[in-house]
């Protein structure tokens, strides 16, 4: 809008004022859709190493996880049937929780 108001600020005429702001909304447009072009190709050559890394991450705390919960079951802390299953269903639990709140905190997390 800076862009436009500049330019037909120096235009005398309002024929010739909605005209250069139809052109210059125009350009800015077609600026917009290159850069957004440019940006998606960007980040749709991204997304596999981020799904990779993604992957990384959770395959890391589903061993971590893995390995706390059979610590446990060996010094009979906990009485856990199949700790594999119960590995993934935690890890499942505890990533769904953290996604809650940090797209909206809770009042109880509110600071």
């Amino acid at each position: 809008m800076n862009k436009i108001g500049q330019t037909i600020a120096a235009i005398q005429t309002p024929l010739e004022k909605l005209r250069a702001f139809v052109l210059v909304q125009a350009d800015l447009m077609k600026e917009r859709v290159d850069y957004y072009s440019i940006l998606r190709e960007e980040i749709m050559e991204l997304l596999p190493l981020a799904r990779r890394m993604q992957e990384q991450i959770q395959e890391h705390g589903l061993t971590m996880m893995r390995n706390i919960l059979q610590e446990g079951a060996d010094c009979q802390v906990f009485a856990i049937a199949d700790v594999e299953s119960t590995a993934k269903l935690l890890v499942l639990l505890i990533q769904e929780f953290t996604t809650r709140i940090s797209s909206k905190r809770p009042p109880f997390l509110a600071g």
